[in-house]
């Protein structure tokens, strides 16, 4: 009997974590960026290890054929860029898991980065309300 995936069930990232983890890195990080840059960031290193920069390529090349990332051919590779498609899986995905920890328990690094999130989530929606206000 053929396996189904390559890889165990267990190593599948069902709740959507990975992505999670990759979309912020895109919205912390605005602009075009390799997939390499992605395999050396700390925090994705430690849920995707570096011997699998591979996988890394082939995760990014689905969130492509879902809408969720941009890509154009740069030298020796692809560049990839959040869209707004995107951005609202990051809303949804940030709905789904709610906080993690209590503001308080966050190390101060983690604490700065979730402030940055915030505001960057506050100027995305501003921008959509404006958007949405000039069509009307």
């Amino acid at each position: 009997m053929r396996k189904r995936f390559p890889v165990s069930s267990e190593e599948l990232d069902i709740s959507g974590a990975v992505k999670k983890q990759t979309l912020e890195y895109f919205l912390l990080h605005p602009g075009w960026h390799k997939a390499m840059e992605l395999r050396d960031d700390p925090e994705l290193a430690s849920l995707i290890p570096k011997e699998q920069s591979r996988a890394m390529q082939m995760r990014l090349v689905r969130y492509v054929r879902q809408g969720l990332l941009s890509r154009k051919r740069a030298a020796r590779g692809y560049e990839y860029q959040m869209t707004v498609k995107g951005e609202d899986r990051l809303f949804y995905l940030w709905d789904k898991f709610g906080e993690t920890r209590a503001e308080g328990e966050l190390a101060p690094e983690e604490r700065k980065t979730s402030i940055r999130l915030n505001s960057i989530k506050l100027g995305i929606l501003e921008t959509r309300l404006q958007t949405l206000s000039r069509s009307q």
